[in-house]
């Protein structure tokens, strides 16, 4: 009797071994792939983050240049309304300036419209519109 018991003993902790060992290995497999999992979220989230910074990075340098532009057109203006107020020279002289100015000018006659067509020259009518009805010419074979 004691050897029945020790034998039912060892084969019920050996079932219960087999299931918690079982229950183990399941467990450490969970791990392993959630372990897995977060490294590639990682992975994916330096990558987002690389990008992004990229992203702000020409963002950053392209509104600089933009400022660049528009402090450059301010000065533009800003100079251009300064050579407004001071008197202009002239490059070729007054006289020669007069002459250029007029000269560019072209004084254009405005077209007129031709009350009355033009006549016809030609004494009868003549050509293809001599007014008589097509008279072909039937060849019966």
């Amino acid at each position: 009797m004691e050897l029945l018991i020790g034998i039912l003993l060892l084969v019920g902790g050996a079932i219960i071994g087999y299931f918690v060992a079982r229950f183990q290995l399941q467990q450490d497999n969970d791990a392993e792939q959630q372990f897995q999992q977060q490294q590639q979220h990682n992975a994916i989230a330096q990558g987002h983050i690389l990008e992004t910074t990229q992203l702000l990075d020409a963002l950053d340098a392209q509104s600089k240049g933009i400022r660049e532009q528009l402090a450059q057109f301010e000065s533009a203006l800003s100079a251009a309304e300064e050579t407004e107020d001071k008197p202009q020279l002239t490059f070729f002289g007054d006289q020669a300036s007069a002459y250029l100015r007029n000269a560019q000018r072209s004084d254009k006659r405005p077209a007129t419209q031709a009350e009355d067509q033009p006549r016809d020259y030609s004494g009868d009518s003549s050509g293809l519109f001599n007014g008589a009805k097509n008279q072909q010419s039937t060849v019966k074979e």
